[in-house]
């Protein structure tokens, strides 16, 4: 029975990181890899804390952001696609300059 619940337990832990990490907007494939640390430190035994520790933030992450009304999470969207595209602007402005 050990061993089925140290099998298990990673798996889970894995599952609900991936779950949150895709609800907050992570593609499957990026989810997919992320999820694997915890999994991978559970499986082996070690650090199992941290997988633990970041799972449970990635959890709460998507816990506040849910409860985050929609006119607010628009509103969050747009500055942070100003601040990418900003910075977006500025590297391509430096790597012409250095040229």
């Amino acid at each position: 029975m050990y061993i089925v619940s140290r099998m298990l337990k990673p798996i889970v832990v894995a599952v609900i990181m991936f779950i949150s990490l895709h609800y907050l907007g992570l593609s499957v494939v990026q989810a997919l890899l992320v999820c694997l640390v915890p999994l991978a430190l559970g499986w082996l035994n070690i650090m199992t804390e941290v997988g633990y520790l970041l799972t449970a933030v990635c959890m709460m992450a998507a816990i506040g952001w849910a409860v985050v009304p929609t006119d607010v999470k628009s509103v969050i969207k747009q500055n942070i696609q100003a601040v990418i595209d900003e910075s977006t602007s500025r590297d391509t402005v430096a790597m012409t300059t250095d040229t």
